[in-house]
């Protein structure tokens, strides 16, 4: 298959479809023209033929009729291209230019009804002319001029020729001066519109620049087209502008229904943890009312026996138990009073670094039975604003916690920083952390771990409890150990 020929360039294209138009008109036109042109010009001929039939033989009449009462033979008058017959009364030919035409019987007919002249042509396109000869009234014949159908055909071609050739001419002459003019007034512009508009294009442009504009009607277009674009560039940059502002607006509205939602459901968390927090202060006011004083009484009632069985071996053991376990139930009841109690305080500037070694002294003495370690790092002046002896329970508790966590060799890491406003608190453990799917509910109450009679569940939640009343906040990671990491976010002092 041969290669796909390159489409012709728009220019090219506009050139074709016009020399064709061109074409089409010169043919029509000529058709137009040649058409009532021929016809009149075959009726012209037919006139003329028949005009010169007429004289010629009216000119030659005298000769021929003595001629022929001489018995000689008849002179013929000259007719262009025409055959010349003369007949006697009887129709019968008595001389002729060339072949009979055989129209004897029309020439008799002719005789018999008297008249001078007679003019016809026949469907073959012959025209013929008959004119009666007398002498001294007498007839004696007819002439008959004919005009072969060939001779009239080859003068009408040679009209049609001659007039197709004139009109052919005139016609070109007119449609080169045409064509010119149509080059050079639209065809040209049109390119210079083609070539600017590749041009700008090809430099990521859409406005033709002036310069390249000619000063035409094509021209005109050209600013037209700019005009548009540039409303159209206008057009599509306020709508991008708004489109970007509806953007921002859905994200906007996006981020405000986001922080709403979750603003709703830390609201309804809190009600719920209120709604527990009252239910749990309801049952531990009843707890302590109904069993600190049966725990005091038995706890008095313990020491009293052991008093008393001082000196009974048997009796040593059983009783320290007894005495351990009050204590325990006290400690109980007491951290569920401190867990619902709403003790009104005023935050107060501390500075952390003896806060905490204070706070750790509490907890040393069973570190090192435990044969485990606190560690504690705070730089000098890391001040925060807090209510001391509420975080300093909870520190109390996280710390222990861990304790509780880690096995013996163990270490607690608590330190403290500065991060502008605000002050980040961590006790760290390299214990085995809190399971992923426990995070959630590590600071609920009652919420333990640890095996029956080893911690009521209540540590973290006190501690948080505390953290949150002074605008803190506690958060839970895992260390890079895989231990535990508690953080308070508290505001600096």
């Amino acid at each position: 298959m041969s290669p796909t020929s390159p489409p012709l360039p728009p220019s090219r294209r506009l050139l074709v479809r016009i020399v064709a138009v061109m074409v089409l008109a010169i043919v029509t036109i000529e058709g137009v023209i040649l058409i009532p042109m021929v016809l009149h010009d075959r009726a012209e001929m037919r006139r003329r033929f028949f005009a010169e039939a007429e004289a010629a033989a009216w000119e030659a009449a005298p000769a021929l009729v003595a001629a022929l009462a001489r018995g000689e033979r008849p002179p013929f008058p000259e007719v262009g291209g025409a055959a010349v017959v003369v007949y006697d009364p009887l129709g019968r030919p008595l001389a002729t230019t060339g072949d009979d035409p055989g129209l004897g019987p029309a020439a008799v007919a002719l005789l018999a009804r008297g008249a001078p002249v007679e003019r016809g042509e026949e469907a073959s396109g012959r025209c013929y002319l008959l004119l009666r000869l007398t002498r001294h009234e007498a007839v004696v014949g007819s002439i008959a001029v004919v005009k072969p159908a060939d001779a009239m055909a080859r003068a009408t071609r040679a009209y049609l020729w001659r007039t197709l050739g004139l009109v052919l001419l005139i016609c070109t002459f007119t449609a080169l001066i045409v064509l010119l003019y149509l080059i050079r007034a639209v065809l040209r512009p049109v390119q210079q519109i083609v070539a600017a508009n590749v041009a700008t294009g090809a430099a990521g442009e859409e406005i033709i620049p002036e310069p390249k504009i000619p000063a035409t009607e094509l021209g005109e277009i050209m600013r037209t087209r700019n005009r548009m674009l540039t409303s159209l560039r206008v057009a599509r940059e306020a709508v991008e502008a708004k489109n970007r502002e509806l953007a921002s607006w859905a994200q906007t509205l996006e981020e405000r229904v986001a922080e709403r939602t979750a603003a709703l459901q830390q609201a309804q968390e809190q009600v719920v943890q209120a709604e527990k927090l009252a239910a749990i202060g309801k049952l531990a006011a009843s707890v302590a009312h109904e069993l600190n004083n049966p725990l005091g009484i038995i706890g008095a009632s313990g020491e009293e026996l052991r008093r008393t069985l001082a000196g009974v071996e048997e009796a040593r053991r059983p009783l320290e138990i007894l005495h351990s376990q009050v204590a325990r139930c006290k400690r109980i009841i007491d951290a569920l009073l401190d867990f619902t109690r709403r003790r009104p305080a005023r935050p107060e500037p501390t500075d952390l670094a003896p806060f905490l070694e204070e706070s750790l002294e509490l907890l040393r003495p069973r570190a090192r039975q435990e044969h485990k370690e606190i560690q504690l790092t705070v730089g000098a002046g890391v001040r925060a604003t807090i209510l001391p002896t509420q975080l300093q329970q909870a520190v109390v508790n996280l710390v222990a916690n861990s304790l509780d966590a880690i096995p013996a060799g163990g270490a607690v890491h608590v330190g403290a920083e500065a991060r502008g406003a605000r002050v980040l608190l961590w006790v760290e453990d390299d214990g085995p952390g809190i399971p992923a799917p426990w995070v959630a509910q590590a600071f609920e109450p009652f919420f333990t771990t640890k095996l029956p009679g080893q911690g009521a569940g209540m540590g973290l939640a006190i501690a948080a409890n505390f953290i949150h009343a002074q605008g803190a906040t506690l958060v839970y990671e895992s260390a890079a150990s895989g231990g535990a990491r508690m953080v308070i976010d508290l505001p600096g002092g």
